[in-house]
């Protein structure tokens, strides 16, 4: 597959936001952008703060539509994994598992993350 296939790949169901941030629902397949439509950055939050900001943030951009956001927590220390990212990720996870509607895509200090229909 080329890269401008895995670009263009299409989901059947996740909707899409237009110009607005609105939705468009009636679409049968929708395209998942390269990059992140939404980010929200964590630096300097306690893990308290950082997981349930990463939760509203994610209410909020399912009810606008996005389809792929990024929560940044960052790695932590050359010595280990943040508490951060540790506690945000097991809660994505969880959200994940429990809803069934995310699809979470864990990298070096960050989630992708993809909201499902």
């Amino acid at each position: 597959m080329s890269e401008m296939d895995e670009i263009m790949r299409t989901t059947a169901g996740i909707p899409t936001p237009d110009n607005t941030g609105e939705a468009d629902l009636n679409k049968k397949s929708v395209h998942i952008p390269a990059h992140p439509q939404q980010t929200l950055d964590l630096h300097g939050f306690t893990v308290h703060e950082g997981v349930w900001e990463a939760e509203l943030f994610l209410k909020r951009c399912r009810k606008q539509g996005f389809v792929k956001v990024r929560i940044i927590t960052g790695h932590g220390s050359e010595t280990g994994i943040s508490l951060l990212f540790s506690h945000v990720g097991q809660r994505l996870h969880a959200l994940a598992s429990g809803y069934g509607d995310l699809k979470v895509e864990r990298q070096k200090g960050f989630f992708d993350i993809i909201i499902l229909p």
